[in-house]
């Protein structure tokens, strides 16, 4: 059973003696959501952490069993694979209307490539929830200001006002399986998914060094990342294509990081994991949907990719007290979360935020009351 540190943090702190119950059954593993904790103190009530070398550094020098992955290492194959069809898009970009995404870099590194005479096809969409824009129109008026409208058909900017994710998976995978190459202009994320969706499928990507730590070490190099030290992003775009249209690109050359980011592959090295450390294996464990039921949230609200909104307390109590048989056929459901939530298994996470609510309204209602009850008594005595 693997929980995340969020959880950890917000949920669990005081639920250490449930815990440490449920430990006679089951290995607890704790995914860092994180993904840098350069003060992590162990706690042996979690048996495994999930992150990589990069990403944690015990404090006190403590060794501890480490599977060294994240959740964006368990990208679905059936969704982000190699292909070898001709591709519409040279590059392609997909960000949310964020300050740290540094959206106004992509922009400003394909003007520079047209500049330079490189007019390739751009796909660039940003998406922003409702109600939060940040740069959106700044964006769009630089795309009119800097680009002629021949240009523009080129370079193709698609602003969406969307809940999040804008788009499911299967349509995502349609705009990677028609580029070359994908380009990330944050300079501060760490492990973000976009850019390992393009990795599973085999394209290269240009991000900077802070993002390139996607990579083991061993696989932090060209071909399989182009590297931006100095902020400007054009001629590693430009190095990237060339390199995706030359001979020297094919699956062959790309599959130690198409592997490296594969759920299949991750799922066996796990495997291992397991059997080293705890002389246990996943048979007839369920691996649907790892990269992202590993970093997904319970007891918080619902949310599409991040949360599903069932109360902690009951989670655990129903782990507790529900026989194997019942815990069996939840395990291999399709998705255990969202089966516990579907069928009323686990309480509701907005049904207890309303009865919390409703509460809270009624005790201020009667406290309303009783100040007014109080008040008036006290206005009838001085006119007595």
């Amino acid at each position: 059973m693997i929980f995340t540190d969020i959880e950890r943090d917000r949920l669990l702190r005081e639920k250490y003696k449930i815990l440490e119950k449920l430990k006679t059954d089951w290995i607890l593993g704790l995914h860092h959501n994180y993904w840098v904790d350069n003060k992590f103190i162990y706690n042996p009530v979690f048996d495994f952490s999930i992150a990589t070398k990069d990403d944690l550094v015990e404090l006190n020098g403590i060794n501890f069993p480490q599977f060294r992955a994240s959740c964006v290492n368990f990208n679905d194959n059936n969704l982000w694979r190699f292909n070898d069809y001709p591709k519409h898009w040279d590059v392609l970009n997909i960000a949310k209307d964020v300050e740290y995404k540094n959206n106004m870099a992509f922009v400003q590194a394909v003007r520079k490539m047209y500049n330079l005479g490189f007019k390739r096809r751009v796909l660039f969409i940003v998406s922003t929830e409702f109600k939060k824009t940040q740069n959106k129109n700044a964006l769009y008026q630089s795309y009119l200001k800097y680009f002629s409208s021949k240009e523009r058909q080129l370079f193709n900017l698609i602003l969406i006002d969307s809940s999040s994710p804008a788009f499911d998976f299967k349509t995502l995978s349609i705009f990677y399986n028609n580029a070359k190459i994908f380009c990330s202009t944050s300079l501060t994320e760490h492990r973000p998914r976009l850019p390992s969706y393009a990795i599973t499928c085999g394209l290269p990507i240009v991000v900077s060094s802070s993002v390139s730590t996607l990579f083991p070490v061993d696989l932090r190099k060209e071909p399989y990342v182009f590297t931006v030290t100095k902020g400007d992003f054009s001629d590693q775009i430009i190095k990237a294509i060339n390199f995706f249209d030359s001979p020297d690109y094919s699956e062959k050359i790309m599959r130690p990081s198409i592997e490296e980011f594969s759920e299949k592959q991750t799922v066996l090295k796990f495997n291992d994991f397991l059997i080293d450390n705890f002389k246990t294996s996943l048979t007839n464990s369920n691996f649907n949907n790892l990269g992202l039921r590993l970093a997904r949230h319970i007891g918080f609200n619902d949310h599409l990719v991040s949360s599903v909104g069932i109360c902690m307390d009951d989670f655990l109590q129903f782990i507790l007290k529900n026989q194997h048989e019942i815990l069996r056929k939840v395990i291999l459901s399709e998705d255990p979360e969202l089966y516990l939530k579907k069928m009323n298994l686990v309480t509701n996470y907005k049904f207890i935020k309303s009865k919390i609510k409703i509460k809270t309204r009624v005790i201020n209602i009667i406290l309303k009351n009783k100040f007014l009850y109080k008040l008036n008594n006290l206005m009838q005595s001085r006119f007595k």
